[in-house]
């Protein structure tokens, strides 16, 4: 039969604590505690929507996600500076006719003072579309959207966009991430734009030079009667 209980939940979540550790071992109980909370499959209604999104009296955070979870681990550059009481949540991804991700943003203690994002291996920068001025009280959520332009994607195909909340003292979220697939400038499309004007130039160039020295040389002396 199906057993449950935290006979069972206990050496489950241990193994998975061990793979986050395994692949980053900088890392601080607390933040190893915060993405196995972060990453976990909500289950149920919010029983208290007004404190936490996701939070179910039931299930808690959910059920744990192990691949989720070590991929965030992973990707964790630099879990000295993070702050678990700064909350960063990518809820949407739309991929239609634009990029749009969608999320939300709070602090459980202290204030958020920006959020931001970094595209792929970019450079942070941070949310301009806020749906709430900031700063905002502790415990407020900020709900955010990042509208992405065809010029900030450098390729087509398979891209990563990474978010995360920043305090007031430096420290920052976790940096949730999202992958998607977008049509971009790619590599050829700009090695095209940048030859064929070139080879143009060159072929123009080339072939007054021939005209000069034919004419010179008298091969384009009309003949005499």
């Amino acid at each position: 039969g199906r057993g449950s209980g935290t006979s069972y939940a206990t050496p489950s979540v241990a193994g998975v604590m061990a793979l986050l550790l395994e692949v980053n071992p900088d890392q601080t109980p607390a933040v190893v505690k915060e993405i196995l909370r972060t990453t976990a499959e909500p289950r149920g209604e919010p029983t208290y929507p007004e404190l936490d999104p996701f939070w179910n009296r039931d299930f808690g955070w959910g059920l744990v996600d192990a691949l989720i979870a070590v991929e965030e681990a992973k990707l964790l550059e630099d879990p000295e500076n993070v702050d678990v009481e700064l909350q960063a949540y990518i809820l949407e991804t739309q991929t239609n006719d634009s990029v749009v991700i969608r999320g939300v943003s709070w602090a459980r203690l202290g204030n958020v003072s920006a959020v931001q994002y970094r595209l792929d291996d970019g450079p942070w920068r941070e949310v301009s579309e806020y749906a709430v001025e900031l700063p905002q009280p502790t415990g407020a959520y900020i709900p955010w959207s990042i509208s992405l332009s065809e010029a900030e994607l450098a390729f087509s195909g398979d891209h990563t966009l990474f978010v995360r909340a920043l305090g007031n003292d430096g420290f920052h979220s976790l940096t949730p991430h999202t992958h998607f697939q977008a049509e971009g400038h790619t590599s050829d499309e700009t090695t095209s734009g940048v030859l064929v004007p070139l080879v143009l130039a060159i072929t123009m160039v080339a072939g007054g030079a021939i005209a000069v020295v034919a004419y010179r040389s008298g091969r384009f002396t009309p003949p005499r009667d």
